[in-house]
């Protein structure tokens, strides 16, 4: 399977390829949503990037990572990615190619399986939008990978996101404590529990979607 991911994957980076050549409408009817592999080299880069830092910024407390993001780390962040065989990030786009979210997908080496995550939208419009690219990510993830199931994490508080993962069909698993560490500007929440000083924590939800078919 690790062949089969490496090559896929890299063959959607390089040349920066949709999924598939369809379309999905969204709830509202008025618009259609494209998923296109993200690169440093893809058209508006910058522009994705600028969103990408924003949404960041926006929504830091959503994250197991807190930080004050920019243009440069930003930058580097889609690089690392850019350079993993075994991960790709994707730019959510409406009908005029304008990218107003992005979705991801790591190749878990563990379960042998996919981690879908990196879902964060940038903007408002498209309603339905977030939904059908995640629901596209999976149908594509089962269509060419004989895997029984994929997952993805969520913050337990986020009760927005984990109602549109259930709609895609996503079921709580199981529940892992995360706790707090600092370190220089930075928060990161792990798992493993510190030994001294006061303790915060939070609930971070595994959800699965199983194969159907």
């Amino acid at each position: 399977m690790e062949s089969r991911t490496t090559y896929l994957f890299n063959e959607l980076k390089n040349k920066g390829l949709y999924l598939h050549t369809g379309t999905l409408k969204t709830f509202s009817g008025n618009d259609e949503i494209f998923i296109r592999a993200v690169s440093t080299k893809m058209p508006r880069i910058d522009e994705f990037i600028i969103k990408a830092t924003h949404a960041r910024n926006t929504w830091r407390e959503a994250f197991l990572s807190e930080f004050n993001a920019s243009t440069d780390r930003t930058f580097r962040w889609i690089k690392t990615i850019e350079n993993n065989p075994f991960q790709v990030l994707f730019s959510v786009e409406n009908f005029k190619k304008i990218s107003f979210a992005h979705i991801g997908i790591t190749f878990d080496s563990i379960d042998k399986t996919f981690e879908i995550g990196q879902i964060v939208r940038f903007e408002e419009g498209c309603k339905g939008g977030m939904t059908q690219a995640l629901l596209l990510l999976c149908e594509w993830t089962f269509n060419n990978f004989d895997v029984p199931y994929i997952f993805l994490k969520c913050v337990a508080e986020n009760s927005k996101a984990m109602a549109m993962y259930q709609r895609c069909g996503f079921k709580e698993t199981s529940w892992i404590p995360f706790f707090k560490y600092r370190k220089n500007d930075e928060i990161i929440w792990q798992p493993a529990k510190p030994e001294y000083g006061d303790v915060e924590e939070r609930t971070v939800l595994v959800m699965k979607k199983y194969r159907t078919v």
